[in-house]
């Protein structure tokens, strides 16, 4: 079971507002997606929050315990937003992100737009690298934040979860793939597989997946990363295993991607130096980014929750 940022502000604003409507109001979403979002946190806590009548709604006394325990995050969240307007038009410092091409390029700019347009005398610059060179740009100050999945392999380094992110399957010119709707291991048999370097994190999930189907991988070609995985599926019919950000990146250059099950996901995460000060603006993008992938790959209002038994990988 795990409820995320999202259904405790949702669920807060209902216990505050006394209604799925005027929560729905105040947060700026429809009624039934408030509606949806309290059933899901029922669900999976297994137990029934609020009384529904003809005249509304009331709450049950484990909805009330429930909002006493939540009301330090729903401060801490209030808090942090109101601080945030606060800054909007003042000199809110500066904030330079780096990451890795496949893991920011989809979502880093969306959170710096909305950085701007609330602070705009803020400086920020974002710059995509290779993934081993993220560790020296933190770690020699060129950079405050590092954005991957993963992290960065040093105990310099403090890591920040951002949430998780599916592995799918990226594939052309494969008709029998074409007419699933996920597929498994068993799937893949007799297809040209793209894989990774041996010892990768990449190399680790692929065997991982095919070891819970009771398979070893057989790749035709080994690369370094999901977007190079691509780009040689664009030149051959073949298939990789790649996160989803870099899957949304190849479904607009033609690839099919599917589902994969098991479901597994991959923890994207920002990684800074352990004796670096937080600053206002770093607070407010690590909120951002983190609603953000939440909305994007955790979501239940749009329908995407991650399922219960998806395996999570980690370092």
């Amino acid at each position: 079971m795990q409820i995320n940022m999202r259904q405790i502000e949702i669920f807060d604003a209902v216990m505050r507002h006394g209604g799925f409507t005027a929560a729905a109001q105040q947060l700026h979403v429809s009624t039934p997606n408030v509606s949806k979002t309290i059933s899901l946190l029922e669900y999976r806590l297994g137990i029934s929050l609020f009384h529904r009548t003809p005249r509304g709604i009331r709450p049950t006394q484990a909805a009330l315990s429930l909002h006493e325990h939540a009301k330090p995050i729903s401060q801490w969240v209030n808090s942090l937003n109101a601080f945030a307007e606060s800054l909007r038009g003042t000199t809110a410092g500066r904030l330079r992100i780096v990451s890795t091409r496949e893991s920011g390029i989809e979502l880093i700019p969306i959170v710096i737009a909305d950085i701007c347009r609330r602070f705009p005398a803020a400086q920020l610059t974002f710059e995509c690298l290779p993934k081993e060179m993220l560790a020296t740009y933190v770690e020699q100050g060129r950079a405050d934040l590092a954005v991957t999945l993963f992290g960065l392999p040093d105990d310099d380094f403090g890591v920040y979860p951002m949430g998780d992110v599916p592995l799918v399957a990226v594939f052309r010119n494969l008709p029998a793939l074409s007419e699933k709707l996920w597929v498994g291991p068993k799937d893949l048999a007799g297809h040209a597989l793209v894989s990774y370097l041996p010892g990768s994190y990449g190399d680790m999930a692929v065997r991982r997946w095919f070891g819970l189907g009771g398979l070893e991988p057989d790749p035709t070609v080994l690369v370094r990363n999901g977007a190079t995985a691509c780009s040689v599926i664009e030149q051959q019919s073949a298939v990789a295993i790649v996160d989803g950000l870099t899957a949304r990146s190849a479904g607009m250059r033609g690839l099919h991607t599917l589902p994969i099950a098991p479901p597994m996901a991959a923890p994207l995460v920002i990684s800074r130096r352990r004796d670096a000060v937080s600053t206002p603006l770093t607070m407010t993008f690590e909120l951002k980014f983190r609603q953000l992938v939440d909305c994007w790959f955790g979501d239940p209002l749009l329908g995407n929750d991650l399922a219960p038994q998806t395996e999570r990988l980690t370092s």
